[in-house]
């Protein structure tokens, strides 16, 4: 919920901001951004947790190998989703810093036109 107060206090701040011609495209835009999240908020935020013991005791013999198979591809599946929100920090820092050297070189080209 904490998310969500943040959420109604950023846009209720933009409101206060946006043109008076342009209320009518905001307004769609918080009706968009109302859905999304209400859809988005359906889901739980894990995804659910599988007995495998169960389905191991409760199919044929012939079968607990198939379960395996599912088991390890549904913790894979896990392991997708959690990667997908890591930001790698070190991509965006190695280029700030290519930019800065840039802005450097930049000055000291400058520098002597002025």
């Amino acid at each position: 919920m904490a998310g969500s107060n943040a959420t109604k206090s950023v846009l209720g701040e933009l409101a206060k901001r946006v043109p008076s011609n342009q209320t009518k495209q905001f307004r769609k835009f918080l009706d968009l951004n109302s859905e999304y999240k209400r859809r988005v908020d359906k889901y739980p935020k894990e995804l659910p947790r599988i007995d495998w013991d169960y389905y191991r005791t409760n199919v044929r013999v012939e079968a607990i190998k198939m379960v395996d198979e599912f088991e390890k591809k549904y913790e894979e599946l896990n392991k997708i989703f959690d990667d997908r929100f890591k930001v790698d920090t070190r991509k965006y820092y190695d280029e700030l810093e290519k930019q800065r050297a840039e802005v450097q070189v930049c000055r000291t080209r400058i520098k002597p036109i002025t």
